[in-house]
C-alpha cells in the first residue's frame, strides 16, 4: 500500500506530523477538499454497531472545533450516559481550559478513559478493557460518545477497531465500515496498521 509511507522529510516536525494523517476515502494529505469540511464539523457522527444503544463520535467539547461548548447540549440531547475520552486529560484542559473529567462526572456521564497521544495509538493496555466496556455499556442500550480532540483521527481509530470486534468485521472491511460511516476520518499510518492487524 504505497499511499501510506510517502512522506516529505524536509518538512518541519510540525507540518511533518500534520502531513502523516491520510483522508481514508481519497488516500491522500490534509490539503484534500475533505479536510476544508472539518471546519464546520461540530455534530454528533453515529457509528451504526447494531447494538441497542447507540455509538457516536465528535470531536471535543469546548476544544477548537466547538468553542462555544454546543457539543454539550447535543451530548445531553442524545441521551449519551458515558464518554470514550481518547485525549489525554492535560491536552483537554489546554485545549478547553476546563477538567473535562470532572465536567463529565459532574453531568453524571461513566468515563471510560483510554489517553491516547495526538496521532498516536493506545499503549498502556488499556484498550481491550475500554473496548470490552464501551461494548458493553451500548449492547445494555445506553449511547455512548467517543471522542478525542478533533473527532477524526483516534476517534476514527477507536471506533474502527470497536467494529472489528463487533461486527466481526477483517481490519481492511473495518477501515472500508469506517470511510462509510465517517468519510472525513484521518488517520496516521500507525492507527491504519493498528486497525489492519
Amino acid at each position: 500500500m504505497r499511499w501510506l509511507t510517502s512522506e516529505n522529510p524536509k518538512r518541519s516536525a510540525r507540518s511533518s506530523r500534520d502531513s502523516r494523517s491520510i483522508c481514508i476515502n481519497h488516500r491522500s494529505r490534509r490539503d484534500h477538499s475533505c479536510w476544508k469540511l472539518r471546519r464546520a464539523h461540530l455534530s454528533l457522527t453515529v457509528y451504526p454497531l447494531n447494538l441497542r444503544g447507540q455509538v457516536y463520535g465528535s470531536p471535543m467539547p469546548f476544544g477548537l472545533y466547538d468553542p462555544g461548548g454546543t457539543l454539550l447540549h447535543e451530548l445531553k440531547a442524545a441521551d449519551i450516559s458515558a464518554i470514550v475520552l481518547l485525549a489525554e486529560i492535560e491536552e483537554c484542559k489546554e485545549k478547553t481550559g476546563r477538567d473535562l473529567l470532572a465536567l463529565y462526572r459532574e453531568e453524571g456521564l461513566t468515563v471510560f478513559s483510554l489517553p491516547t497521544p495526538n496521532y498516536g495509538i493506545p499503549s498502556n493496555g488499556q484498550l481491550a478493557d475500554v473496548l470490552k466496556q464501551a461494548k458493553e455499556h451500548a449492547s445494555d442500550g445506553h449511547n455512548v460518545l467517543i471522542h478525542c480532540s478533533a473527532g477524526l483521527g483516534r476517534t476514527a481509530l477507536f471506533a474502527a477497531l470497536l467494529a472489528k470486534d463487533v461486527l466481526g468485521l477483517s481490519g481492511r472491511e473495518a477501515i472500508d465500515w469506517l470511510g462509510l460511516h465517517k468519510p472525513d476520518a484521518l488517520l496516521t499510518p500507525s492507527q491504519i496498521a493498528m486497525i489492519l492487524g
